[in-house]
Formats: structure tokens, sequence, C-alpha cells
């Protein structure tokens, strides 16, 4: 074997044993929001929301207790998104509400990668919960979650369980956006509130696109031949 096919060998073994495509974060924005209203002066009502543009595994808290976490990294973006209307027209005459939503931009640089996207839970109505992957560039929407969702009931309440989709990406800017949120519409008042949310746990994978390793070792060869 010459030094070169040696070389590329070697190259190619290196490629192939690479956990992670060549992708970059541009940018983060994680957030959670959480309100009480109360008609009445006690419990006190309140409004808060705390929010992050910080990379890797990060838990926002709220002064109330309520949490968010999610993940950004190159290999991998996961979150539990949790939203959450309720309200009680009857007794206490009061209101929740809980949104939360994760939005990451990333670049793929060079070569093709393999995304994977794997969803559990449930958004009740439906379209309380969502998470889509969409090209920056063109606005073009490569995945959404309805389109892998089981929809059921007379109130349509969309379901995940284990529900996977997977992917090539070219070379270019991308965009996710995962949101849950509550109820579409509530109030104050004599029964006229509106219960619903969503739960919806993401996990998405970036790996190597088939192939895209003996691609990287092929073009390495041009610059090996000149060195001998």
């Amino acid at each position: 074997m010459t030094t070169v096919a040696k070389a590329a060998a070697a190259l190619l073994v290196a490629c192939t044993s690479t956990a992670f495509a060549d992708v970059v974060i541009q940018s983060r924005f994680s957030e959670l929001r959480h309100s009480f209203s109360n008609r009445a002066p006690f419990p006190p009502s309140y409004s808060h929301t705390v929010s992050t543009t910080a990379m890797g595994p990060v838990t926002l808290t709220t002064p109330s207790g309520e949490s968010f976490a999610s993940s950004v990294t190159s290999q991998a973006i996961t979150a539990q998104l949790r939203g959450l209307s309720s309200s009680d027209g009857f007794g206490g005459d009061t209101a929740t509400s809980r949104q939360t939503r994760l939005e990451v931009v990333f670049q793929v640089t060079d070569l093709p990668a393999q995304v994977t996207i794997v969803l559990n839970g449930q958004s009740f109505p439906a379209g309380n919960a969502s998470f889509l992957l969409r090209n920056d560039a063109t606005s073009q929407t490569l995945f959404h979650s309805d389109s892998n969702a089981v929809i059921t009931g007379f109130i349509p309440e969309a379901r995940w369980t284990s529900a996977t989709w997977s992917g090539t990406l070219a070379p270019g800017v991308y965009r996710v956006i995962g949101i849950a949120n509550g109820a579409m519409t509530y109030s104050h008042g004599g029964g006229s509130g509106s219960d619903g949310g969503g739960s919806l746990n993401v996990n998405m994978t970036l790996t190597p696109a088939p192939g895209a390793a003996a691609l990287l070792a092929l073009a390495a060869l041009p610059s090996l031949r000149r060195r001998r």
C-alpha cells in the first residue's frame, strides 16, 4: 500500500469515528413564563418571565418554582416543553398560565449532517405544543411536529409516542423552534375558563450524514499527494 493510500485510509477511519457533525450553534434563546391571576386579594397575582441565551444544558426556574430544562450543543438539542392554562370561574375565580419556548439557530458547515428528531408528549387541544425545523435562508419548513402526531378526540388532541423523523441537512443555516402554550383563550367569570396545555419532550441529534466521512477523506487526497 502506498503512503498516500495508507494516509487516506487512516483519515477515513478517523473521520468515521467522529461522533458529531460539523455544526456551529449561532444563537439560542430559552424562555419560561408563568403567571397567576386572582380577583381576590389573596393569594396575590403575579407574572414571572425568565430566559437565557447561554449554551449547553440550562434549567430556568421562576420565583414561583416552575422550571424548564433544555440543552443545546453541536451534537444534540433537547427540551422538556410544558404549557398550561387553567381557570376557575366558579370558586376562587383564579387563572394560571405557563408557556415555554426554545429557539436555536445553527449552521451545518462543509459536509451534510444527519438529523434525527424523537418526540414524546401530548397537546390538548392540538396546536398548543409544537416543534419545527426550517431552512433559515429560504424559510422552508423541513419538519413540523404536526406531521407525525396522532390526532384523536372530538376536540382534536395531538399525541406523540417515540415519534421519529430523520433527514439530511445540506451545508447551510437552520432554525428550530419549540413551543408549549396553554389553551388559546381563558378569562375570569362564571365558568368561562378554558383548560388546556401541551407537554412535549424533544430529542434532536446531529451526526455525520452517511458517506460524509468518505467525502472528507477523498477531498484530502490532493493535499496528501502534494506532500509526497
